[in-house]
């Protein structure tokens, strides 16, 4: 049994709708789909689908869509080889792999690899919490009021001094000197090989899969030699600027709240999970990465900024808020006070929970944060802050928001808010320059109809298509070609004649599953459905009858004669008999 093969024979034996049903509980059935609540994005209204004859789901919200490997993989946030093991393990297939000699070479390195480094953390863990080894890193947690179950929890361990402790451990456990130098456990100078990680509180950096890539060490000896943090090198399992520490541990929480925390220190991390805060990041000492960014969007869609309150923190966050934007993420602050950061600001015992619950949005915080440092009595400083202020303001395309925001900057300006606007609109306008891509979308924005067209005639397919049981009665009532576009009629007249067993080209094949899965009324009575049937057609026919009438009344505009007159005054009459049908 070959790869596709495989993967074939797991879908088939999954039931999609059970899965998804443990994930999406609210899925109710509705004709031949089930519509729930997206897991993907926050919604009111259900516009989740899922078939169980196609064996495929799809969000006609946010787009997103596949069969249940591919829900596996988004729900879990699990690359498609670790997605395909859970789905092969949950339908009970024992996954045979086909031999590449280099991809083989590669996957072993990495099984490798991902076992010295758990093997790794288990050791600096077991030393930190139960061996004489680790007494310093035990004063160490102690003073910083760490507990044992985050410390377990997230595998947070102790390097003693010397130099051959995980050496020899992990030697005796199979590894090579040369594999271990590699991946960045054991350091190689002067023709010796040692332990790398000495006198330091050891974080282990685990991938949003679970699996441990790396170590991140904290020198806890203020007077010992080398960086305050030293870090594992990148490998084929560890990339920083795809890396999150904490994401694994908070994405069902992110899940559940819709938001996540983004912090600097991965003490933070642990102090937050102490007081029943889960939904919390960092990145892993570099500046936030449009990859990184992407990995939250997976799961929420807020992120809460709880910087340092240097000015450090602050040009981190105006920096990292073009990604932010990028990814179409919602972004807050969290005023932390007097307090540098949020593990200082839990050891005073003050509630972070309740300071969470009291996000502020970017511009209203940095009108307020940033007036400071501008001086007001100076033209060119109150500007520049003006400037840097409506430059913010001009990333939300909210029209109320943009007018509260300019009021709150007038209020501390004294600037005019119709000078403000103005100001504003300049800025959007050099924002979009007129691309092609611009032109074509602001051709579909001018041309209401066709996209009016468009939808009327999704809902009829999936609304022919959803009702087969009347596909008899369904040909004697029309000819479709009349009154829907070309690309559509290769898959209408299929569905209709073929038993819906004619092979359909790959772009014919996704407009078929589209209507198989869409959102439409379903009626048991033909005559209820024929109604519904008759005024959907008409309502085409009618904007059909609108386009033709506008180009006609263009011809007259410009002294084409009288036939087009004539031709105008025949639609016109065409128009006004099909607003008297009764249904």
């Amino acid at each position: 049994m070959d790869n596709r093969d495989q993967i074939d024979a797991i879908k088939e034996a999954l039931d999609i709708v059970a899965i998804i049903n443990s994930y999406v509980p609210s899925l109710k059935r509705s004709g031949r789909n089930y519509f729930g609540l997206c897991p993907f994005h926050k919604e009111k209204t259900p516009s989740f689908s899922v078939n169980p004859d196609l064996k495929l789901f799809k969000c006609f919200g946010c787009g997103e869509g596949g069969d249940v490997i591919k829900f596996i993989s988004r729900i879990e946030g699990l690359e498609f080889p670790k997605a395909l093991q859970l789905a092969a393990d949950k339908a009970g297939i024992v996954l045979k792999r086909s031999f590449n000699p280099e991809s083989d070479k590669i996957a072993k390195e990495k099984k490798r690899l991902l076992e010295a480094n758990e093997l790794t953390a288990k050791y600096y863990n077991y030393l930190l919490l139960s061996h004489k080894l680790g007494e310093p890193g035990r004063a160490y947690v102690k003073k910083r009021k760490l507990r044992e179950q985050e410390l377990k929890k997230f595998l947070i361990g102790y390097a003693p001094n010397g130099f051959n402790n995980l050496k020899n451990f992990l030697l005796k456990r199979g590894f090579s000197l040369s594999e271990l130098v590699s991946w960045g456990l054991l350091v190689e100078k002067n023709g010796k090989i040692y332990d790398k990680f000495r006198n330091r509180l050891m974080f282990t950096i685990v991938d949003h899969q679970g699996d441990v890539v790396g170590f991140s060490g904290r020198l806890i000896d203020p007077e010992g030699l080398g960086p305050k943090y030293l870090n594992s090198p990148e490998t084929i399992v560890y990339k920083k600027s795809k890396t999150l520490f904490g994401l694994y541990h908070a994405k069902g929480s992110m899940r559940k709240e819709s938001f996540v925390v983004l912090v600097e220190g991965n003490v933070d991390i642990l102090s937050s999970h102490k007081v029943g805060i889960e939904n919390i990041v960092a990145p892993l000492g570099t500046a936030l990465t449009i990859d990184q960014v992407k990995l939250i969007k997976r799961y929420c869609d807020s992120i809460y900024f709880a910087l340092d309150t240097d000015s450090a923190g602050q040009k981190a966050l105006e920096r990292d808020l073009p990604l932010i934007d990028q990814a179409q993420l919602k972004a807050f602050v969290l005023d932390l006070g007097k307090y540098k950061d949020v593990d200082e600001l839990i050891v005073a015992g003050e509630d972070w929970p309740s300071v969470i619950k009291k996000p502020v949005e970017v511009v209203p915080y940095f009108i307020d944060s940033l007036k400071d440092k501008y001086d007001f009595s100076k033209a060119f400083s109150k500007t520049e802050y003006i400037r840097k202020i409506l430059g913010f303001i001009s990333k939300t395309n909210d029209v109320l928001l943009q007018n509260d925001y300019l009021h709150r900057l007038q209020g501390v300006t004294a600037v005019d808010a119709r000078v403000l606007k103005n100001e504003l609109e300049k800025i959007i306008k050099n924002q979009k320059q007129g691309t092609l891509e611009d032109v074509k979308n602001q051709d579909e924005i001018e041309n209401p109809r066709t996209k009016e067209k468009e939808v009327l005639s999704k809902y009829l397919r999936s609304l022919v298509y959803q009702h087969v049981n009347f596909k008899s009665k369904i040909k004697e009532m029309a000819d479709y070609a009349d009154f829907l576009e070309n690309k559509y009629l290769v898959v209408f007249r299929g569905i209709l004649d073929s038993n819906l067993t004619q092979k359909f080209s790959l772009s014919d094949q996704e407009l078929y599953e589209e209507a198989l899965m869409s959102p439409v009324n379903i009626f048991e009575d033909f005559e209820k459905f024929k109604k519904e049937l008759s005024q959907v057609i008409n309502r085409i026919k009618k904007e059909n009858i609108k386009e033709r009438l506008e180009t006609l009344r263009l011809k007259t505009q410009d002294g084409k004669g009288n036939e087009s007159l004539v031709e105008l005054q025949k639609l016109a009459k065409e128009l006004a008999e099909i607003d008297l049908v009764k249904y």
